[in-house]
């Protein structure tokens, strides 16, 4: 796969948010919202069946394409996505995520739907609450998992002191 500009930290999440849900993943079908390039993407297949990315950036999804990356250019919010067990992203926007969290649940049922967010960014982490005040509010089960430690490869001041990862089942 070519690199380029999106191929790295902090232009794509460490591969630890991957392998962190290994086990959820673990055959089944995959979407990844925002996936950027695919590198992310790509290296999900090693623990699922299926992987599919969306994004609404031309730019990175033209680089997906030409690294032949099964990726859709689509806006996660409002289109209707490809069917899988499982959506994540890391948008630290809670609006969007919301927004994207909204559109999954009123086209499928039974899905699992994973965010990730820095314990450095405070937006991040205020989205994070808002997201848990939320699904308490509906009665939607939830989850999180917490990483602390990366690969040096990794590693940027970014993720500093590890990131977290909510499991929401919608």
């Amino acid at each position: 796969m070519e690199k380029d500009r999106f191929s790295f930290v902090p232009y794509r999440g460490p591969y630890e948010t991957i392998d962190n849900i290994s086990k959820i993943l673990k055959n089944k079908t995959y979407c990844e919202l925002g996936s950027s390039n695919g590198v992310l993407l790509k290296y999900s297949t090693k623990y699922t069946t299926k992987s599919i990315g969306v994004e609404n950036r031309p730019e990175a999804y033209n680089i997906a394409k030409k690294n032949n990356i099964d990726c859709l250019n689509i806006d996660a919010r409002y289109s209707v996505l490809p069917e899988t067990d499982i959506y994540y992203g890391w948008l630290g926007v809670y609006e969007i995520e919301r927004d994207i969290l909204l559109n999954i649940k009123k086209q499928y049922s039974n899905k699992i739907v994973i965010f990730s967010f820095s314990k450095n960014v405070h937006i991040e982490v205020e989205s994070y609450k808002t997201h848990i005040d939320w699904c308490n509010k509906l009665n939607i089960k939830n989850e999180t998992l917490e990483i602390k430690s990366f690969s040096e490869e990794e590693y940027h001041s970014h993720y500093e002191n590890g990131f977290f990862q909510l499991v929401i089942y919608v």
